[in-house]
């Protein structure tokens, strides 16, 4: 049974959109890697999470039996990358991308 999915992509590629699909079919949480590398209660805006507490943060997500992780970062998502039993790396055509893109701040 596939327990452990990463979804990779470019912006606009329905990374979030399949990950929200799959959590619930599967009953199985979701995490958003910006959720983790990006401090989100932090004054200002861009304000990134140590190393140590997006480590710690990936950590907890993927030491679970059941989890769903989508985004693209190198080097500290390898974990990730090595416990999943399936990887999906979505790649919409330009003009999808780009209409989504637009759709997303209007």
């Amino acid at each position: 049974m596939i327990s452990r999915i990463h979804i990779i992509g470019g912006p606009g590629s329905g990374k979030t959109w399949l990950a929200g699909q799959l959590a619930e079919r599967l009953r199985a949480p979701a995490c958003d890697l910006d959720d983790l590398f990006w401090e989100r209660k932090a004054s200002a805006y861009g304000t990134r999470a140590t190393p140590a507490v997006r480590d710690a943060r990936l950590k907890q997500v993927i030491g679970q039996s059941l989890w769903i992780v989508e985004g693209v970062y190198h080097q500290w998502v390898s974990d990730s990358f090595r416990r999943a039993d399936l990887i999906i790396a979505l790649q919409p055509s330009v003009y999808l991308r780009d209409w989504r893109i637009v759709r997303r701040f209007l």
